[in-house]
């Protein structure tokens, strides 16, 4: 009687109460911890997939890059990407590289490679332009370098290198490791230039001397677009720019880039226009292919010139000089009036009437001087067995080589195009180089001696106007003997300054520019 009403007037669990004691009693209390820890880790994975996962897949590390496939005979159908010998022959070269990174070091980040453009090459085989792409998390990015990449390749073909070739066989296929150029590049220009885009175009001159319009209007602003130049074999292009209508900028919004290949790479960059141009002028290519890489926004801009075939230069030349001084000649630069192209190379070799006298090259805003511990930047020149470098300046200069018989050699050293040059050439008496009345410039011109301390700039670096006594100070009126005399005293600072800074060449260097050059044996 007693247990029962002890059993009605106790409280039963209410609500939540009466679950957790349900759940407490559960016997296989294991399931729902089970439960719990699955739910846990699915959440925890989809959040790394979400933030670090799908990040590191959007961060695509991207390369153009280029090498010559010898031994191989080049064909018209690889011109064309549509076509089965096309397709087969990239295939196989995509095969290729794709297994020299899935078995290196990198292999876990490599994705792919894409094979772009099939070209012939002058030194023969065909020339590969492709592209790789790497998948790179954040804090593995330098493990795909420019330099790294590069290397990874190279060291392949150096280790199938037979015979001290510098041919090696990856897989069978002939790779010359001289020709191995592999650049970083931006996304965009993977997908401005990959497979599908809208603003490539290809154009081809069979014939040498034949003149291809180039044309680019304004219905094109607003993108980049690239137009890839090729020519016949064994030649190279010249392209000539008529107009180019641009917005002025640093090359941010408006600009014009030519390649020396067929991809946007920056170790092959020929020249770049930033600014309009109104006056024609022309550039020469290394080889027979040639990119355009032209980036305009929206508005009336226009390009409009042409190229050409053209045949590689044998430029050598003997050149006999006249008894009289004034006599003179001409030589250029090669492919002049064109830019010099990264690549070329020049002789000419003198011969004066007699011993006493020796050759005299007069250049209009260009100078040679010795070569020093740097690499000659504009210019790389080597008379009668001594270096010596070029460099543009802003006056004239004469050089002059004491020698009845000098050889003059040159070669382009610039790594893009660079301004053509051209000089005259004459006699000149090795004993007194300058006229009786003249005296000689530390430029190497020849002035009047009446010239000198007159004020003006006769050398042209103001060498005259070293070691010369105070200007009079003549004031006529009185407004203006403040400026006058304002202006001698910096004349007189200027040449004070002058003299000091030409007292310690002559004490270090000697003061003429004329080459002390041994004469030939």
């Amino acid at each position: 009687m007693l247990r029962r009403m002890y059993r009605k007037t106790r409280r039963k669990p209410k609500g939540l109460q009466r679950l957790w004691i349900r759940l407490l009693n559960i016997p296989h209390l294991a399931i729902i911890i089970a439960g719990v820890v699955f739910v846990v880790v699915v959440v925890m994975w989809s959040l790394l997939w979400v933030f670090i996962f799908r990040r590191e897949s959007n961060s695509g590390v991207y390369f153009a890059g280029m090498f010559r496939v010898a031994d191989v005979e080049f064909i018209p159908e690889y011109r064309q990407a549509e076509s089965h010998e096309f397709v087969s022959m990239a295939n196989n070269i995509q095969h290729v590289v794709s297994n020299v990174y899935k078995m290196s070091s990198v292999a876990r980040l490599y994705k792919q490679a894409v094979i772009s453009d099939l070209s012939n090459n002058n030194k023969g085989g065909v020339l590969v332009h492709f592209w790789m792409v790497f998948v790179v998390p954040q804090l593995k990015s330098p493990a795909v370098c420019e330099e790294c990449v590069g290397a990874i390749f190279r060291d392949s073909v150096h280790t199938s290198m037979k015979n001290r070739s510098s041919v090696g066989y990856l897989l069978g296929l002939p790779v010359d490791i001289d020709s191995i150029l592999i650049n970083a590049v931006q996304r965009s220009d993977y997908s401005s230039n990959g497979a599908g885009s809208q603003c490539v175009d290809k154009l081809y001159a069979n014939l040498p001397g034949s003149s291809v319009p180039l044309n680019v209007f304004p219905s094109w602003g607003g993108v980049t677009c690239h137009v890839k130049l090729t020519a016949v074999p064994g030649s190279l292009i010249r392209l000539t720019v008529s107009v180019f209508h641009i917005e002025p900028s640093d090359c941010v919004n408006d600009a014009l880039t030519v390649y020396d290949a067929l991809l946007p790479m920056r170790g092959r960059i020929l020249h770049r226009m930033c600014e309009p141009v109104s006056s024609s002028f022309s550039l020469v290519s290394t080889s027979n292919v040639m990119l355009l890489s032209f980036r305009m926004t929206n508005g009336n801009k226009s390009f409009r010139g042409h190229f050409e075939a053209i045949a590689g230069e044998i430029c050598m030349s003997h050149i006999e000089t006249q008894l009289k001084p004034e006599t003179s000649g001409q030589i250029y630069s090669p492919f002049y009036p064109s830019l010099l192209p990264p690549q070329c190379a020049c002789t000419w070799k003198f011969k004066t009437p007699n011993r006493d006298l020796g050759v005299a090259l007069h250049f209009e805003n260009y100078v040679l001087k010795p070569k020093n511990m740097k690499a000659c930047d504009q210019g790389w020149w080597k008379i009668n067995d001594i270096i010596f470098c070029g460099s543009y300046v802003g006056h004239q200069t004469t050089f002059r080589v004491a020698d009845h018989r000098p050889e003059v050699e040159f070669r382009c050293s610039s790594r893009n195009s660079a301004q053509p040059f051209q000089a005259s050439y004459s006699s000149y008496n090795i004993s007194q180089p300058c006229p009786e009345s003249h005296f000689l410039c530390s430029t190497g011109l020849c002035v009047e001696k009446s010239r000198r301390c007159d004020g003006l700039d006769d050398c042209q670096d103001e060498s005259d106007e070293v070691f010369c006594s105070r200007p009079t100070k003549n004031c006529a009126g009185k407004v203006l003997c403040i400026l006058c005399l304002y202006a001698m005293e910096r004349k007189t600072a200027s040449m004070e300054e002058m003299r000091s800074t030409a007292l310690m060449k002559q004490l270090a260097l000697p003061s003429d520019i004329s080459a002390k050059v041994a004469p030939a044996s």
